[in-house]
């Protein structure tokens, strides 16, 4: 009795262990961002716009790396402009030699307004309609459309290919509605 015992507890003791050492790479979690979407003219918050967070992990290899999305969140602006992603959990047992990107994919949409997209948002080289506070705190303006041609254009920069209608309903919805806004019969995905 004593042997299968110890044997249990030495299994139990080696499970634990590749958890602690390998953990990392089997679960992982993001915390919120915060910040606030607003109109770069008047400086007015904007209301309604979706926030979408686009997650990766990447997985090295001979030739470098590849890219796998591992999770979407979005969430909605409140009156004053504000916003807060939810945590991001998410567990792959598959990915024991994954690396997940330090800083997630952030896109903001407002329709009649600049699409915002930018990868990696607290590490690539900051745009103009970007600035960063402390923590995860981030400020988002948007520049108001003033033709067609600029509408249609902002709604081509969405990365809508690489996003899941189902993971991001409301991103879906907003941009299809803009699309027939315009005079166009919107995304195929969202109708």
């Amino acid at each position: 009795m004593k042997l299968v015992t110890r044997k249990r507890v030495l299994i139990l003791g080696g499970v634990v262990l590749v958890l602690v050492v390998w953990g990392r790479y089997l679960i992982y979690w993001y915390p919120p961002i915060t910040g606030t979407v607003m109109d770069r003219e008047t400086g007015e918050p904007l209301e309604g716009a979706v926030v979408a967070t686009v997650y990766d992990i990447r997985v090295p290899g001979l030739a470098g790396s590849i890219a796998y999305r591992l999770d979407f969140k979005e969430t909605v602006t409140d009156q004053e402009g504000r916003f807060r992603t939810p945590w991001m959990f998410a567990w792959r047992p598959w990915s024991l030699l994954a690396i997940l990107e330090k800083s997630p994919t952030l896109v903001v949409f407002k329709p009649r307004y600049e699409s915002f997209v930018t990868y990696n948002i607290f590490e690539e080289p900051r745009q103009p309609q970007l600035t960063l506070g402390s923590g995860r705190k981030c400020l988002v303006q948007l520049r108001k459309l003033r033709t067609k041609e600029e509408a249609v254009k902002s709604l081509g920069d969405l990365p809508l290919f690489q996003i899941p209608q189902k993971e991001c309903p409301k991103l879906y919805r907003s941009a299809s509605k803009e699309w027939i806004r315009l005079g166009y019969d919107g995304y195929p995905e969202a109708n």
